[in-house]
């Protein structure tokens, strides 16, 4: 296609001549020095549409997301989220990641985090559910991983939360195991670091320093696994330097993997 621009004298007036092949690929304007109609593709309109339509959906899915959480924490300092998704899998109410990055949240339940990193992978959603109720209603379970930041206050907090005290109601030889919420150390160092604290068992009332250490990897090259010693607190503060066989893998964290 051909075409000629000129600015003509008449009151400024921009005309744009086109010559148009016999294919139809664009349709001629009937030119005029006073308005100029300009005709597209249609498969660039139908490529301008779907690029809105997706834009405009990953917007609603996001702040959806963000609502849903925000609605759901006590507090925070941030709430945001990230999808992906293309136009032809939007028809099927499919999106091809969600990634969710939190600051400083607080649940009802007092269970706190420094920070949250949350990777999800393909999502099977009900699009129209989503469209006209802004509510995700997922088809399918995806996979995903979550990469948790604690402080030592949240590490307390974890330990204290009514989820982990129902596991710890058996951690040692079937008897409950109670953590002090306020003894968490975290301490860093080459090796991936160390968690220090405090609990009582009540089989026998007596006082624990626990330990927790990374693991090495498995044969199979699996993640490591969480290590737990504990060392028995004698009076006046002073610890055993032997570790007592009841807590070989004594607390409910012991097979889970190190983060």
């Amino acid at each position: 296609m051909h075409s000629s621009s000129q600015l003509s004298p008449q009151r400024g007036a921009y005309t744009r001549r086109c010559n148009v092949p016999a294919n139809g690929a664009a349709v001629a304007s009937k030119s005029s020095r006073r308005s100029v109609r300009l005709c597209r593709p249609a498969a660039a309109l139908r490529t301008d549409v779907s690029s809105a339509t997706k834009d405009v959906t990953a917007d609603i899915m996001r702040a959806v997301m963000v609502l849903s959480l925000k609605n759901r924490l006590k507090q925070y300092q941030s709430v945001e989220a990230d999808v992906s998704c293309d136009a032809r899998g939007l028809l099927d109410g499919r999106f091809n990641a969600l990634s969710i990055d939190g600051r400083h949240w607080v649940t009802p339940l007092k269970m706190t985090a420094h920070r949250l990193e949350v990777e999800i992978g393909t999502m099977q959603v009900d699009y129209g559910r989503l469209l006209t109720e802004r509510k995700v209603s997922m088809k399918n379970i995806p996979a995903g991983s979550v990469r948790i930041h604690l402080s030592s206050k949240d590490m307390g907090n974890f330990l204290a939360h009514p989820m982990f005290q129902r596991a710890a109601e058996t951690a040692v030889q079937g008897q409950p195991f109670h953590f002090d919420r306020d003894s968490v150390q975290i301490a860093h160092d080459s090796h991936g670091g160390q968690v220090h604290f405090t609990g009582t068992w009540a089989a026998n009332g007596q006082r624990y320093r626990v330990l927790m250490l990374p693991g090495q990897a498995g044969l199979c090259g699996g993640r490591p696994q969480l290590q737990v010693g504990a060392q028995h607190i004698c009076e006046g503060g002073n610890m055993t330097c032997k570790v007592p066989r009841l807590l070989p893998r004594a607390l409910p964290t012991s097979s889970v993997p190190w983060p």
